[in-house]
């Protein structure tokens, strides 16, 4: 057999799949690049949360020892025409989500090879709108280095999502103050100052909540869901956490397995910001943050950030790093000392319907990318983002004084 096939899990007799599993265990316990995201219970979870399925790819040597492992959250979503926030247009597709990169066992003689022998494998298995979705490839490992040096995926159209970005994380230390030095002496300063601001205003009434266990999802999110009404995001774009049973039971699978940790800080008894996130394998993964807009002058997101990385600092070597997610801004770069490369991709089947749908999609994304060139040239971008937020925050005080 060719020692990069690879094979769908759901297609192996029973026994072999049992071994096969047991060994992918084993991987992601010993794999430096092996994610929550790789993680079968939590896909599992995801699935059952977001009405999607699994899809396990293995590839293993003809004694069955387990070379390769790529994990596929399999979920409707769609091409969209969309500018500032608002879809003019979609089409929907089914994607074959896969997170990072897959795991490669490190003694692999050609990484590269057994990458061309995964995507010419699923190539096979998509069907009518299937599409693959790179989500964060890690552009320095051997899947970037494979779609980066090929000018072309065979049998595929290689389209990038958004711009390449450095995903950034976070050293925790053994305390707060230690992580604050190794930060820039301005961005110190900033955050004590914040800190200092936010407990005038809040007459010291100030805390924050741990919430790590399953008895604990319900009211935490009530208060998430307190917080993220107030949003521009809840009231201009319609996206938001609300807490609903997914949502919930989602966060419950989280916690049955000891990855959960969300937090809310409070401002004399009031939520005004949460984090939404999992503590797994050594890294604070931060999935989810908001703060209500009527604090955002206190900064009180930077101040739930200062609060949480003291709190990952008594968790000794459970949590060495803070990760910051996907997507970059200047307030991450500030606030973190680890980054690397990462980009987002679709790898869409080669054909002439496709061919004209991808042309259009990108003619249209470089025309609004042109408009918020020359938005941004005069000045205008911000002022208006920031006067639909004040929209946004005017619009929820209106109803709260009506109640």
């Amino acid at each position: 057999m060719n020692r990069y096939t690879w094979t769908l899990i759901e297609k192996m007799g029973a026994d072999d799949a049992l071994r096969q599993m047991e060994a992918i265990h084993s991987l992601i316990a010993s794999h430096p690049a092996a994610s929550l995201d790789h993680d079968p219970l939590w896909l599992q979870a995801e699935a059952k949360a977001h009405d999607a399925t699994i899809r396990l790819y293995v590839c293993h040597d003809d004694k069955g020892a387990l070379l390769g492992y790529a994990p596929f959250l399999v979920h409707g979503s769609a091409f969209e025409f969309a500018y500032g926030g608002h879809t003019l247009w979609h089409y929907p597709i089914r994607r074959y989500s896969i997170t990072a990169t897959p795991l490669l066992q490190p003694e692999l003689e050609s990484a590269a090879a057994a990458v061309g022998a995964l995507v010419e494998c699923v190539r096979r298995d998509l069907v009518g709108r299937d599409v693959l979705f790179l989500l964060g490839l890690h552009m320095d490992s051997a899947t970037g280095h494979q779609i980066q040096a090929m000018p072309g995926v065979p049998g595929f159209l290689r389209m990038a999502h958004g711009p390449a970005y450095q995903r950034r994380r976070a050293e925790v230390k053994k305390t707060v103050d230690d992580y604050l030095a190794t930060l820039g002496p301005k961005t110190r300063q900033d955050l004590r100052r914040h800190e200092r601001r936010l407990l005038k205003e809040a007459n010291n009434e100030v805390r924050i909540s741990v919430h790590t266990g399953a008895e604990s999802v319900e009211g935490f999110l009530d208060a998430v869901e307190r917080v993220s009404r107030q949003t521009y995001q809840w009231n201009q774009l319609g996206i938001g956490i609300a807490n609903k049973a997914s949502t919930a039971e989602l966060l419950r699978a989280s916690a049955r397995n000891g990855w959960l940790r969300g937090y809310v800080l409070y401002a004399e008894e009031q939520p005004i910001a949460f984090m939404v996130g999992h503590l797994y394998r050594g890294t604070y993964l931060s999935d989810s943050i908001g703060y209500d807009p009527a604090w955002h002058r206190l900064s009180a997101g930077n101040v739930l950030h200062l609060y949480v990385m003291s709190d990952l600092a008594t968790l000794g070597d459970k949590a060495r790093w803070f990760d910051f997610m996907y997507g970059d801004n200047s307030n991450k770069e500030r606030l973190s000392n680890e980054s690397h490369i990462e980009q987002n991709y679709y790898l869409i089947p080669s054909s002439l319907r496709w061919r004209v749908l991808i042309s259009a999609l990108n003619g249209f994304n470089r025309a609004t990318d042109g408009v918020s060139t020359l938005l941004d040239r005069f000045g205008l971008k911000d002022k208006i983002r920031r006067a639909l937020r004040r929209r946004s925050t005017d619009s929820v005080r209106g109803k709260n004084d009506e109640t």
